[in-house]
Order: C-alpha cells, then sequence, then structure tokens
C-alpha cells in the first residue's frame, strides 16, 4: 500500500467514525427526548418528518374492492355471484 492509498484509507476510517459517533449521539438525543414527552409521538409520522416523504393516501373501501376484483380477474380467478 502506498503512502497516498494509506493516507485514503485512514481518511475514509476518521469519516466512518464521525458518522458514526453523530449517529449514537443522536439516537441518544432522540431517546432522552421522547423520555421527555408525556406522549409518544406516532412512530410512522416522525419517521416521514425526518425523511421527508409525504403521506399516502389511504384507499377507500369502494377502491379496495375495485383493485381486489382488478387482481383477481388478473390472476385468473373466478367471480362467485351474491358471495360476500
Amino acid at each position: 500500500m502506498t503512502p497516498y492509498e494509506l493516507s485514503l484509507y485512514v481518511e475514509a476510517h476518521y469519516e466512518r467514525q464521525q458518522a458514526e459517533m453523530k449517529d449514537k449521539l443522536t439516537l441518544v438525543w432522540l431517546g432522552e427526548y421522547y423520555h421527555r414527552t408525556k406522549r409518544l409521538p406516532n412512530l410512522q409520522k416522525e419517521l416521514r418528518k425526518i425523511t421527508g416523504e409525504e403521506e399516502k393516501p389511504t384507499m377507500t373501501d369502494d377502491e379496495m374492492l375495485k383493485k381486489v376484483k382488478h387482481l383477481n380477474a388478473q390472476f385468473g380467478g373466478a367471480h362467485i355471484k351474491g358471495g360476500a
């Protein structure tokens, strides 16, 4: 290993250690934050806030039935009239 390659390896190792330390400190801080709150917030909502994802709209009963019928037909299922 050349001195340049060694310096790259050491730099990458140092950056990885710094990232791990930040992750651990963040976890400790969040643990203390949630420990002190009276009501624990919904985990999925908190994760969406952190990652910036938008909440997916839920399907209505009619939309779900339509989707199930479509998938049933797509996979060759039989339609039984009068079934629940």
